[in-house]
């Protein structure tokens, strides 16, 4: 069994969100009959919700933490949870105070978010109002999102702000819903409004019931049970029965190792054929005696995306400047985030690693935008030269030895946009009738590139990598370079103002 985990979040204060976390995780488990967990990870005000559950206990996800470290196979996991027999819920604040936050890592934390997945069918987390190592992690176990939002114009902009903060961390905009609390407060902006100002869809609109909720707290009593006529507890109600019956809310999550090795090991079933083999992104490359099944899989689902940019951001009559980093840099997250979107629509799924995920986005974005599979090699600091004979042969020389690498392209096609796109801002064209060009990258690298039919192996290009370190006299004559002597000619001729004349073999130093 897998949990279906729901963060409640919001970054303005006041909203609601814990009586919403609160109410909605007891009609889970009181209406529906769910086995519920409902966990506190606002790590500034520690203790609000035990207080309104009107619980004391000295569980803590910090010691649940500490114990399945201590004795894993001797805790038992209901008991580290305080259990309401009442409301029929487990109950676990992330620290007792404030000050123990300072014990919690994500790293540490993950093994406890894993069983908890395993022995509930809901996890509802209150995730307090600041973006954390511990949220960011609870965000990687969600299968859904809820942000808080009430109809004031201060409330609006911060969740705009909020849900381009998820988006930066790689998070599908399918995956975050809103919850519009106080929904019908008078003077307040209408849901519409709200709605057209936010790229998200409203899942819940809870009316304002200020007397009917505040007996609810004072008495610490779920206003589901103690007044479920009301009309706040009718709107929690009609969000519990969406959330049991809608299985397309949920986004199912994909977990993978990056540190695996075994290619059987990171096989994971998705739409369409084996999603991560598709990508290539396992620590084994696929080698180039692959099927042609195979490869028409990878380049349908990359096309699909693709296809999404293109609809999405008019891709094809977008001109993307390279010379200009600022619009590069806003394009580039505009992509990263229609990708992130496609991903999910695409797969079914959420990738659960942030960092695979953040990997897998990268790739797709640098074939869309950039230079594809050299944007690694071409930040590589250590390279100093590439080479791409064909689209399955990309070569490097590394320390002045050559190596081939794991990259490739998808397809002849893909290295023909690529040079395109490298010497289109330089007024620049290749075609049969001039199947050969040189250029430069911004950084003042050296671009030389050939087609068929001058080319027999399809297009290849070559790269060889402006130095990032500017050498002068002194450091060549320290480095070996030159002796005094060489050193002390050439600044003769440069002050007799003599025409100089410099050749040699490739790689020997001439442009140094």
């Amino acid at each position: 069994m897998s949990a279906k985990t729901i963060v409640i979040f919001s970054t303005k204060g006041g909203v609601g969100k814990t009586f919403l976390a609160l109410n909605l995780a007891v009609s889970l488990a009181y209406y529906s009959r769910k086995k519920v967990a409902l966990l506190d990870l606002d790590t500034r005000v520690a203790g609000d919700m035990g207080r309104w559950l009107n619980v004391s206990s000295n569980k803590s996800l910090l010691g649940l933490m500490r114990s399945l470290q201590e004795k894993p196979r001797e805790v038992a996991l209901k008991d580290g949870l305080a259990h309401i027999l009442e409301w029929s819920i487990d109950f676990l604040p992330v620290v007792l105070r404030p000050q123990d936050t300072l014990h919690l890592t994500p790293e540490k934390l993950k093994p406890v978010f894993e069983a908890l997945d395993q022995e509930y069918e809901y996890i509802i987390i209150d995730g307090g109002n600041a973006f954390t190592e511990i949220l960011t992690l609870a965000f990687n176990f969600a299968n859904l999102i809820l942000i808080v939002v009430t109809p004031d114009l201060l409330s609006v902009y911060q969740t705009k702000w909020a849900v381009d903060v998820l988006q930066s961390l790689k998070i599908p905009l399918n995956m975050i819903k809103l919850l519009l609390n106080r929904s019908q407060s008078l003077g307040g902006v209408t849901w519409q409004e709200v709605r057209a100002a936010l790229p998200c869809e409203i899942i819940g609109r809870i009316p304002s019931e200020g007397k009917v909720v505040g007996l609810s707290l004072n008495r610490c009593i779920p206003v589901v049970v103690e007044n479920p006529s009301s009309k706040v507890s009718q709107a929690i109600r009609q969000l519990e029965k969406l959330l049991t019956t809608d299985e397309g809310l949920f986004l199912k999550r994909i977990d993978f190792d990056l540190t695996k090795s075994s290619q059987d090991e990171v096989n994971v079933l998705a739409k369409g054929g084996e999603f991560w083999e598709k990508f290539k992104i396992g620590p084994q490359m696929p080698s180039v005696e692959e099927s042609d099944k195979e490869e028409d899989e990878i380049i349908s689902l990359k096309q699909r995306i693709y296809q999404r940019l293109i609809e999405k951001l008019d891709l094809k009559h977008i001109e993307i400047d390279m010379t200009n980093p600022q619009k590069a840099k806003q394009l580039r997250e505009k992509t990263e985030r229609v990708i992130a979107l496609a991903l999910a629509e695409e797969t079914g799924a959420f990738i659960a690693s942030s960092d695979v995920r953040k990997r897998l986005i990268k790739e797709i974005a640098d074939e869309a935008l950039g230079l594809g599979p050299l944007e690694d090699l071409l930040s590589d600091p250590d390279i100093s030269d590439i080479m791409v004979n064909n689209k399955n042969q990309v070569y490097i020389e590394r320390f002045g030895k050559i190596e081939l690498t794991s990259k490739r392209f998808i397809s002849n096609d893909q290295v023909r946009q690529v040079i395109e796109r490298i010497i289109a801002p330089l007024g620049r064209r290749i075609d049969e009738s001039a199947p050969m060009v040189d250029a430069r990258l911004p950084d003042g690298s050296r671009v030389n590139a050939i087609i068929p039919p001058l080319s027999l192996t399809g297009p290849t290009l070559t790269i060889r990598k402006f130095g990032l370190e500017r050498l002068s006299i002194d450091d060549l004559l320290r480095l070996g370079t030159l002796d005094q002597t060489m050193a002390d000619f050439l600044k003769a001729c440069v002050m007799g103002r003599k025409n100089i004349v410099i050749s040699g073999g490739t790689g020997s130093g001439k442009t140094t």
